[in-house]
């Protein structure tokens, strides 16, 4: 009986590079929604005193992609193929509800400390994200000039 490689004429690394390349877009084709990518991790919560929160999930989000992250939440809220419907805790209620909202999914790894990983969404419209912020030095503003805030 023939092995695929030797019915297709391709050797394993070929197959391979075919397999990752049809599954996983190349990185020269992602468009990050963010110009540097959050950490996320998820420890022991050392603020939990009655055992019922062991662990907290911690996000460090880098200065330079708040703005960025915080524009492509708002893109996520109005498109409405990424709403979804998701149950949260009323503590008013005392009981879980349903509403509607968007998922974060990012993927991660256990290690020595706990649970950790990036958060890098692509990004929903097809422009670059790594452009330089605006400086503040190129806004002059004198005495007599209004804000518009």
């Amino acid at each position: 009986m023939l092995s695929l490689n030797q019915k297709v004429g391709l050797n394993r690394p070929v197959l391979n590079s075919l397999f990752i390349n049809f599954y996983f877009p190349k990185m020269s084709e992602f468009n990050p929604a963010l110009p540097s990518v959050i950490k996320w991790s998820v420890g022991q919560n050392k603020y939990d005193e009655d055992g019922s929160n062991p662990k907290s999930l911690t996000l460090f989000i880098p200065k330079e992609s708040i703005a960025a992250f915080a524009a492509h939440m708002a893109a996520m809220a109005i498109d409405p193929e990424k709403v979804k419907s998701g149950k949260i805790w009323d503590y008013t209620a005392n009981e879980e509800v349903e509403v509607a909202g968007i998922y974060l999914n990012a993927k991660g790894k256990t290690g020595q400390f706990g649970d950790f990983g990036n958060l890098n969404p692509v990004s929903l419209i097809d422009t670059p994200t790594h452009q330089p912020a605006p400086s503040t030095a190129a806004v002059a503003v004198t005495e007599g000039d209004s804000l518009p805030f």
